[in-house]
Formats: C-alpha cells, structure tokens, sequence
C-alpha cells in the first residue's frame, strides 16, 4: 500500500469524528516577590552567567538595544517584570508606506512615480504603494538614528510581480530591481564595508537587488554610523512597485544565550538563507567569537526562563525576543508573554525547549525572504525533541516550527496571520512527533504543514479554514489556504525521505468560504487536505 492510499484514508477519518476540546491555559501575569536567600538581582541589562544561580529581577529592564546575556544552567525569573530591548526612541520615515501620497517624499528625478491602490494593482502592506518606472530616484525625509555605531538597515520592500503568460509557457517574472542609498543630514552618500563572517562587503549601498519569489524587502545594511539624521534614496533599476521604505535598527535580542556569533548580515546572505545571530556583539566575525564579557554556552545545558514579560521597544527589523546560538542548549519557558513586531522579528529562536503556559504575540506583516522555514513567530530549528503545551500564538509569519524528532505540540491555541505562502500556523518538521488537541484559527492562512517528513500523528485537533484574501505572490491566479497539507514533491518514488507513514485522525475542520473583495481573476480556494506527492 503506497503513502498516497494511506492519506486520503486518513483523510477521510478526519472529516467523520470530532475532536476533543482543546482548553489552554495562558500566560498570567504575577505578583513581584522578595529574592530567597543565594538569589542574584538582577536591575539593569548584561550578563549573568554563574552555573547553578537564579537571576531575579527586581524592577523592569530597558535596553537601547540587546538587553540579557546568559550562561548555561542558570534560571532568569522575571518576577513579573518585563525586559524591553531596542527600546532608544527610534523613528520612522514618514509616510514610509506612502499612505498620505507622496507627502514627504522628493520624487523631482522620478518622473514615473505614481501612487496606486494595492487591491487594484498588487497587495503588499496597507492601501498604497509607489509604482516607478526604470530610472526614477526618490529621496525620502530625514529620520533621526539615536544610537550610534550600531546596526541599522535601510530597508525598501518590491512586489517583485509575478504573473504568467499564456503566449508563453510557464510563468513568466518581471524581476523588478532596486538600488537603496543612504544619505546623512549633508546630503552625502553613506557607503559602509562591513566583515562579515566570510568576507568583507560593501554593506551600504546594495544596487540592483531584487527580491525572490514572492516579494519582499531589499536592504542596505548600516554599521559603524555616527547618532545623527539620515534618508534614504531609491533608484528603479527596473519598472517596478515599492513600499515601505524606512530605516529600522537591526540584530537586537531580549535574552540572548550565545554559542557562537554569526557575523552575517548583507541583504546577500538573508537572500540566500544565510542567517545572522549577535552581529553587534561579534569581537572575530571568523571564528564567531563574541565580545569580551559575554558568556559563551558551550556543551549540554539549560536555561530557564520564567514569570515576566519580554518586549520589543521599537517596530524593527530581523530581531528575537529569545535567541540561542548554542546548539546544545536546551530553553525552559514557562509562563512568560513575548511580543515582538517589526519585519522579519520573531519571538523565539533556539534550538529546542520546553515551552508551557507562555503568550507569543508578534505583529510581523511581510517577510524580507519568504523563502525556508524560517521567521516563523517561534522557531525550534535544532535535532533535539521539543514540547510546547498550554500557550497562545498571535500572529507571525506562520506560528510554531519545529524540526526535533519526537517533538509533541499539544493543548495550544493558534491564530496565525500568515501574508505570505508556505507559512503554517504549524510547520512540522521533525519525523515520529505528534500534535495534538490544539485549537487552530488563523485571521488569515492555513493550518498544519508537513514537508518530507513521516511517522507524524495529527490527531484530536480543531481547525477552522478561512478562503485567504490576495497576497503578494498570488494575486491575480487561484490561492488555497489549507487545514492540513502534506508535501514531497521534491522527493524521487520510492525516496526513503519521502512523507510516509504519517497518520491524520480524529479531528474537527470547519471549512468557510468568506465573500471579501478581490480581483475578478483571483480565485480564493480553501481545504480541509491537501497532498502534494511525487515520492509515493
């Protein structure tokens, strides 16, 4: 009996029985209390890292940028408070989405520029974008960076418009490009040329780049600049529709658990899957060796993290509440709230945790690249098992993935605000692990995805399936938001990694089809399952 039978039989026992009642418990707040004898308070950001010793903090935490830095097997108890990271009284370009037109912005050597309507020319953020033709500069007003000689990124997001051609065959991609340029307050160009882990590279400015598949954002990346004011200026390599130019800071973390740094940051590695940890706290971008003073977590440990709040203090750009470069590291969090907003930010990235009774709330409305499983609002990337029971996800660009063997997803409440495609509320990615008795209703997307992988149990969950408006990639052609998908279509017949052995059972999907505007060629499709096979 192949893998295809054996999904839809599931399937169809998916749609007969109902699911037990999921009932999560929350996040909840507590009182502060006195530190027992042998705790350590803890006032202000740094570093705490003696083995074996309870941090305790005793009033809330503020940081213009990283907040915590901890060792291995130390437990930090929030005691109620909150950690507020990135948090200097960092602005915004105004009208960086052009939603007031064209106020604030110096369009004299762009003669093309015209602002359009999103749900009439293509979906990106808000209700208007600038459409430029190949050749036009825009100049944007100044904003003021607050805090000098650390990292920022002037970022410019491109619809990167995608359509086909029926005179053609296959799709066929206007790749539209971009160059993005930085200014200070004297009107010179700023060129940065920064280490990064392999070479050393022109940072600022990045010309004609453009996004993948999908859309998304350009960026140049700023180091080493002096506090002042800056602006960015945009030239259209090609023809093309841009949106939500600002300047952002960048790299930023609540609580940070370091291995070792990874000193990339070009908008070349982010475009390639390449990705950064703890750049500005980076002393030998070779070798990863961070700052003097930062605990290195080397080997098999744990950290617990409990009781409190972290949040970001600025809307940034690719930054953590919770991120760990040590692979063997194991995160403990219980009963703690993240919120987090800003392209690209996230709430958790480790390798693998215990995660119970926590809050995720994280308002993130594109991803820079779509493109991988990553950026998800919690991402458990390692090998090792994970268990998340008992929380709340709010939000993200897809909810919860999970890569550990053996992983169990159970008891939690998903509610997923997915813009951009293959973003599940659920990305399942570790063979024999089970999710179950989760409650799961996205604003907008899809459920529970697994990608080449077997022996998953999905099994006594409640799903509710909305048809999903245009987005970004999909437009102007049919676009299906799912309640359960199972791929291999990368995977060759007979493929010993294909997606086998898994098995749907015993839960409730409510399938609705929602009357909302979109263009007559769009066609908004919704599933209760859907298999995309080619291993067998």
């Amino acid at each position: 009996m192949n893998a295809t039978f054996l999904m839809i039989r599931s399937f169809v026992c998916c749609l007969g029985v109902c699911a037990a009642t999921v009932s999560a418990a929350q996040y909840s707040p507590v009182p502060h209390r006195e530190l027992l004898p042998g705790e350590i308070p803890v006032s202000g950001p740094g570093n705490y890292a003696e083995p074996g010793r309870t941090y305790v903090l005793t009033r809330d935490v503020v940081a213009e940028r990283s907040a915590i830095f901890l060792g291995k097997d130390v437990t930090l108890d929030l005691n109620g408070y909150t950690i507020r990271y990135a948090d200097a009284g960092y602005g915004h370009i105004a009208n960086r989405g052009f939603e007031e037109g064209l106020k604030g912005w110096d369009v004299a050597a762009a003669p093309g520029a015209k602002i359009e309507n999103t749900a009439d020319v293509h979906v990106f953020v808000g209700e208007k974008l600038l459409r430029l033709n190949a050749g036009d500069e825009i100049r944007s007003g100044y904003v003021h960076l607050p805090v000098a000689n650390r990292s920022y990124i002037a970022m410019c997001g491109v619809t990167g418009w995608h359509f086909h051609d029926p005179q053609m065959k296959g799709d066929v991609r206007n790749e539209m490009k971009v160059s993005v340029f930085v200014e200070d307050e004297q009107g010179r160009e700023v060129t940065c040329t920064t280490t990064y882990r392999d070479t050393a590279m022109v940072s600022a400015p990045v010309e004609k780049r453009s996004p993948r598949l999908g859309g998304g954002f350009v960026f140049a990346h700023l180091q080493g600049l002096p506090a002042g004011k800056y602006r960015v200026r945009v030239r259209a390599d090609t023809d093309c529709l841009v949106d939500e130019i600002d300047i952002r800071p960048t790299q930023d973390v609540g609580v940070g658990i370091v291995g070792e740094t990874w000193a990339r940051g070009h908008y070349d590695h982010l475009y390639q899957s390449q990705f950064a940890a703890f750049f500005d706290y980076t002393a030998d971008p070779a070798s990863g060796r961070p700052l003097a003073g930062i605990p290195v977590a080397m080997g098999r440990g744990v950290v617990n993290i409990r009781n409190g709040r972290i949040e970001s203090g600025s809307e940034g750009a690719i930054s953590w509440g919770i991120q760990s470069s040590a692979e063997d590291v194991r995160l403990v969090l219980s009963n703690v709230s993240i919120t987090t907003s800003g392209i690209n930010a996230i709430a958790v990235d480790v390798t693998n945790a215990t995660i119970t009774s926590c809050r995720f709330d994280v308002t993130n409305p594109l991803l820079i690249n779509r493109h991988g499983s990553n950026f998800y609002g919690v991402d458990l990337r390692g090998k090792q098992a994970s268990q998340v029971s008992f929380s709340e996800f709010f939000g993200g660009q897809g909810c919860l993935v999970f890569k550990g063997k053996h992983s169990d997803i159970h008891h939690n409440k998903f509610y997923n605000r997915q813009a951009v495609t293959n973003h599940y509320s659920i990305m399942a990615m570790g063979d024999s692990s089970r999710i179950f008795d989760n409650y799961i209703e996205p604003e907008r997307g899809s459920g529970i995805e697994i990608y080449t992988k077997k022996y998953i149990d999905i099994f006594n969950n409640t799903i509710k399936i909305r048809t999903s408006p245009p987005t970004c990639e999909y437009g102007k052609e049919e676009y299906s938001a799912n309640a359960i998908r199972i791929a291999d279509y990368r995977a060759k017949p007979g493929a010993p990694n294909g997606a086998y052995g898994n098995r749907v059972f015993n839960n409730r999907i409510h399938i609705t089809a929602v009357n909302f505007p979109h263009p007559k060629e769009y066609i908004p499709l919704s599933w209760a399952f859907f298999y995309s096979a080619s291993g067998g």
